[in-house]
C-alpha cells in the first residue's frame, strides 16, 4: 500500500514553462548568444540547471549566465507560474487518506518557497527538499533518501534503493511523481515507485502493453511505473494500492 508520496515542483505540480523558456532566453540575450528554438530549450528542463549551464555557455564561468538566469527567473516568478489543474485538490485527497506527501525539486529553496507560499501549499507537505538543502541532484538516489528520512520513514540504503527494515522493496510503498527522464531515474536509483505525468512538453510518451516509455528529445529513454494523462485518475490508476 502507497504511503508516501513524492512530487517533483517545475512541471509537476506547477506550470513554469513560461518563466523558464523566457529566463533562458533572456539568459542568452545577456550573454550575447543566439536564442535557441524553444523546443531546444524544453531539452534542458528537469536537468539540474547548473550542469545546463555549463553546457551551454563551456567558454563562460557558469556563475555568470546562471546569476542571469536566476535574477530574471525570481523577479518574474509569479508573472507565469501556476499549479497544474488539478494538483493541489489530488495533494489534499491524499492527505485526508493519510498518505505522506513531500516536494522533492531541483529548485532553489527561495524561488520555490515564493512560490509554495502564493499558492497556499507549505502546508500540504510534510517534508519538502530544494536543491540547495540536498547533498546531491536528481537522477542520484539522495533527494529521495533524505526526503524518506525527513518523512520519518524507517529504511536502509543498498545497491538497488531504499530497503525497508526486512528486506523489502519500498517500491510498493513510495511512489514519486514527475515530468522529467531526471525523476523517473532518480526513482529507479532510489527503488521507489515513478509516475510520469503526460504534460511534459519534453518528452514523448508511449505505452504498449503494461510497458510505458517516454524518449527525451536528446534520445534517452526511461520507463516509468505509471503515466498520468490528469491529476484526477490518480486513484484509478493506483485502484487497490492505496
Amino acid at each position: 500500500m502507497i504511503e508516501a508520496v513524492l512530487f517533483d515542483f517545475d512541471g509537476t505540480l506547477m506550470n513554469t514553462d513560461e518563466v523558464v523558456l523566457r529566463s533562458w532566453q533572456h539568459t542568452y540575450e545577456g550573454m550575447g548568444r543566439p536564442v535557441p528554438s524553444d523546443e531546444y530549450i524544453r531539452t534542458t528542463f528537469g536537468e539540474p540547471l547548473i550542469r545546463s549551464m555549463q553546457e551551454e555557455f563551456p567558454d563562460a564561468d557558469y556563475k555568470i549566465p546562471l546569476g542571469i538566469y536566476r535574477t530574471f527567473n525570481e523577479s518574474r516568478f509569479l508573472e507565469y507560474a501556476k499549479p497544474y489543474p488539478g494538483m493541489v485538490e489530488l495533494i489534499d485527497r491524499l492527505r485526508e487518506k493519510g498518505i505522506l506527501t513531500a516536494l522533492v525539486t531541483s529548485r532553489l529553496k527561495r524561488t520555490t518557497y515564493i512560490g509554495l507560499e502564493h499558492f497556499d501549499l507549505v502546508r500540504r507537505f510534510d517534508a519538502i527538499l530544494t536543491e540547495d538543502e540536498s547533498p546531491s541532484s536528481k537522477p542520484d538516489p539522495g533527494p529521495v533518501y533524505v526526503t524518506l528520512r525527513m518523512l520519518g520513514m524507517d529504511f536502509k540504503e543498498s545497491p538497488n534503493g531504499a530497503l525497508a527494515p526486512d528486506g523489502t522493496s519500498l517500491k510498493d510503498r513510495v511512489l514519486m511523481i514527475g515530468d522529467s527522464i531526471y525523476d523517473i531515474r532518480c526513482c529507479d536509483n532510489a527503488g521507489i515507485g515513478s509516475m510520469l505525468v503526460t504534460w511534459s512538453e519534453a518528452l514523448k510518451i508511449t505505452q504498449e502493453g503494461t510497458v510505458n516509455t517516454a524518449v527525451h528529445g536528446n534520445g534517452e529513454e526511461v520507463q516509468p511505473d505509471f503515466i498520468l494523462p490528469d491529476a484526477d485518475d490518480f486513484e484509478k490508476i493506483l485502484a487497490g494500492r492505496m
